[in-house]
């Protein structure tokens, strides 16, 4: 399926991070749960289909949101023949016709003989274009697992444990595909994860820790409840995102996956949409910028400046 935001700003005939987001703000008041016609007073959850809805807004926000910047890293070809035949000085293949002229079976014979030749030889083209493109593909992906392994094997013993942890966390939660109503770490995990970050910030940004701790440990705690509240259950939904996102650029990812790791903890601690003020679970809503804020700083991932 199309993304509609891409498919908008094509319509427009610009691509910017700036009418990204303006399109997102506009639908996803529409849709938001918290912000819903008919939702309660006292911050009840909207109806289920609303919060469906604004779940698969802001994944197709944050699909747009990675190419945007895949592509301002590295501009993409936009001619309609692959790179990699380009590249090998190949030619897209010619769709050639068969003659008309029912009379001259012959010549229409003939005629249809050389648009299967000529068929097969386009694919036989595609074929060698994808199989170029696959074994590049493979040699920059090794070639960048390798130097993060470089980068990894410098860091401190403390940082180095914490971010692995973090990237296992990651690979655990892409398996139930980023659901916080379908999965939660186990307390073994949630409590070495924090036992780790102690270690690495000792005296250091314990405001931010405090709230990293606070967002870990509700998940654990009170998920019943928090599952009353869509709003808050897609906050949890974008930090599992970013576990993953960190998981897939930890062990050799590309830009693609800084640049989603990145769009989830800076909008974590800079929402564009404001949750409906509950005060049962005041404490875990304000504490997600705070966490957003330790987990970017302990990966080295840049914030909002750019």
């Amino acid at each position: 399926m199309a993304n509609r935001f891409l498919a908008l700003m094509d319509k427009r005939g610009q691509r910017s991070l700036e009418l990204l987001k303006r399109l997102y703000r506009a639908a996803s008041k529409r849709v938001h749960p918290d912000a819903a016609a008919g939702a309660n007073p006292d911050g009840q959850p909207a109806a289920d289909k609303s919060s469906a809805s604004f779940l698969v807004i802001r994944q197709e926000y944050e699909e747009a949101l990675a190419i945007l910047n895949a592509e301002t890293a590295q501009p993409w070809n936009p001619g309609s023949w692959t790179q990699g035949s380009q590249q090998s000085g190949q030619k897209p293949p010619v769709r050639h016709s068969a003659r008309s002229g029912g009379a001259r079976s012959g010549g229409t014979k003939a005629g249809t003989t050389h648009t299967m030749a000529q068929a097969e030889a386009g694919q036989a083209n595609r074929d060698h274009a994808g199989n170029n493109a696959r074994a590049s593909a493979d040699t920059h992906a090794s070639t960048r697992t390798a130097a993060h392994a470089q980068v990894h094997a410098q860091e401190p013993e403390t940082l180095r444990a914490f971010r692995e942890a973090c990237a296992q966390l990651g690979s655990d939660i892409r398996a139930w595909d980023h659901d916080p109503y379908r999965w939660k770490p186990s307390a073994q995990t949630v409590t070495e994860l924090l036992l780790l970050a102690h270690a690495l910030t000792p005296g250091r940004l314990e405001t931010e820790r405090a709230c990293l701790e606070t967002v870990l440990a509700a998940l654990l705690a009170r998920r019943a409840e928090l599952a009353r509240y869509p709003g808050i259950m897609t906050r949890y939904a974008m930090l599992y995102r970013a576990f993953s996102a960190w998981s897939l650029w930890r062990n050799g990812g590309d830009a693609v996956d800084h640049s989603a790791c990145r769009t989830q903890l800076v909008d974590l601690e800079n929402p564009t949409v404001t949750l409906v003020r509950a005060s049962a679970i005041q404490d875990v809503t304000d504490a997600f910028p705070g966490a957003a804020s330790f987990l970017r700083i302990a990966w080295a991932i840049p914030g909002n400046e750019l």
